[in-house]
């Protein structure tokens, strides 16, 4: 840390043990030092916005609740900035299958059924593929499946004969989601949740392994 540096005020947001020790490195170091309850004070609406959202969403998500805390963190930072609250009543649909993702839900409150209607199946109902109470999170790997579709352009006479026609796109909605009983949660935009998700990241990889999971089921 360097003159104008400030340190251990994360652990005062997120109220999580201290992870590390700061010694200092030359004599004569001046450190001024906050008391907690004033630096509740003076960042109020924030600190307890993070706090709340990391202790009732991040740590109740089997999602995220094992994450490193550096990633966890991340996430409870996106969801207390760019997350908005969400309510649907028993029966409203949240999510429509075949729509353009917009956003992923983390439900706090509720429960709501995932459901997959088949061509082939016409005349049935919609198949019951999965089931979210509070902790779980739906709408989010769609940002993680994409797929190769023909390329809108215009005049292609200035295109090489091999030039690259297709372009990636983020897949439809895979299910449609219903709230099976009054469902409360946290909504965030689809692109900013999969920024902190880069590869290489611990959420990277538990988002791999469930994508698998989710292509091949569903």
């Amino acid at each position: 840390f360097r003159a104008g540096d400030v340190f251990g005020d994360v652990e005062l947001t997120f109220g999580v043990p201290r992870e590390r020790s700061v010694v200092a490195a030359a004599r004569g170091a001046k450190v001024w030092g906050m008391r907690r309850r004033w630096f509740e004070r003076l960042n109020a609406p924030c600190v307890f916005r993070k706090r709340d959202v990391f202790r009732n969403v991040v740590r109740t998500s089997p999602l995220l609740a094992s994450l490193p805390f550096a990633e966890q963190r991340a996430a409870a930072e996106l969801l207390a900035e760019l997350g908005v609250a969400f309510r649907a009543e028993k029966g409203e649909t949240v999510v429509t299958q075949d729509g353009e993702p917009r956003s992923v839900f983390f439900v706090t409150s509720g429960t709501a059924d995932a459901f997959v209607a088949v061509p082939e199946l016409s005349a049935s109902r919609p198949l019951l593929v999965g089931t979210f109470a509070r902790g779980d999170a739906f709408g989010h790997l769609e940002f993680f499946l994409e797929e190769e579709r023909d390329h809108v352009l215009g005049d292609v006479s200035g295109l090489d004969d091999d030039a690259d026609l297709r372009e990636t796109r983020a897949v439809a909605n895979r299910a449609s989601v219903v709230a099976s009983t009054r469902l409360r949660g946290v909504a965030v935009d689809g692109v900013a949740f999969r920024a902190i998700a880069p590869p290489g990241t611990a959420l990277r990889r538990a988002l791999d392994a469930e994508r698998a999971t989710f292509a091949n089921g569903v």
